[in-house]
């Protein structure tokens, strides 16, 4: 509803529309109780299929990145046909440290996959390592001893069985600590 006043300063009339206070106080009339209970269980239930979405979501994700490294690791074989998928590596990239989303035969194959990485994908994944490596010699002081053992070490994963309590807390598991450290290794040696 418009409503025409005079300005007291200007002869001419001009239109100015409800105010807000006003149509907010006509919609909230409209609404009723019973539609928005109805609405927030619609919400819930979309919430509930949406993790059971997420979950078969993040098992393709693993099984497309699996697939797209083995691919790699065997592109110059002739029956193999490889392509470069932006958005695998993209994923790749955040979820490279997580032994539940890379496992252990693939995260070798990505040790070598990053050799290659050129431009912002990999000073990225060199700035994700730095940073892990810091908040690891924050949290757990090392001596010098235990860090040549590490060093000597070839293995890369050690069970990690709090994996899922390290990430809440936000520490670093030691797993995520290796492959940070293995990753700034192989990106310092290409350079």
């Amino acid at each position: 509803m418009a409503v025409k006043r005079k300005r007291e300063d200007e002869s001419a009339t001009t239109t100015i529309d409800k105010d807000s206070d006003e149509i907010i106080s006509d919609l909230q009339k409209n609404i009723s109780p019973k539609t928005s209970k109805k609405k927030s269980k619609k919400k819930k239930n979309a919430k509930k299929l949406s993790k059971e979405e997420e979950d078969a979501n993040r098992l393709q994700k693993i099984a497309e990145a699996s697939e797209y490294l083995n691919q790699w690791a065997k592109r110059d074989d002739s029956d193999v046909n490889w392509k470069f998928k932006k958005l695998t590596q993209i994923w790749l990239l955040k979820h490279c440290f997580d032994s539940d989303m890379v496992e252990k035969s693939d995260f070798k194959i990505f040790v070598k996959y990053v050799k290659d990485l050129k431009g912002q994908a990999r000073s990225i994944l060199q700035k994700q390592a730095t940073e892990i490596l810091e908040k690891w010699e924050k949290q757990e002081p090392e001596t010098e001893q235990q860090k040549d053992d590490d060093e000597d070490k070839e293995g890369d994963e050690i069970k990690d069985t709090n994996s899922s309590e390290t990430k809440k807390d936000g520490l670093i598991s030691k797993t995520e600590f290796k492959r940070a450290k293995k990753i700034l290794k192989k990106l310092n040696k290409s350079d």
